[in-house]
């Protein structure tokens, strides 16, 4: 199980998001497209958009950080299920704000 305590001062708590669902970080939605192993590692893609309308689709494994649109990152904890086509997957990610 992932921790909620961080990875630096104001970094938020572990939020799971199932796949096929989207979290919202402030002006920023992120979709889980996809979620599961892809040749043994722990990646997900993730669509991510903008109130504004900016949008990016990215293919992040466990550690990644990835651009909120001004809204700091998200990084991805966790990756789970995936390993069948009719495993329920989800992401573990966090908050991080702007530096």
């Amino acid at each position: 199980m992932a921790d909620d305590t961080g990875t630096g001062p104001g970094a938020g708590p572990v939020v799971r998001v199932r796949q096929s669902a989207q979290a919202r970080f402030g002006a920023t939605r992120v979709g889980v497209m996809v979620a599961g192993p892809r040749d043994g590692v722990p990646t997900a893609r993730l669509l991510v958009r903008s109130d504004d309308g900016r949008r990016a689709t990215v293919d992040a494994v466990v550690g990644d950080r990835v651009d909120l649109f001004g809204e700091g990152a998200l990084e991805l904890v966790g990756v789970e299920g995936g390993r069948t086509p009719k495993e329920q997957s989800a992401v573990t990610v966090r908050q991080v704000p702007a530096a």
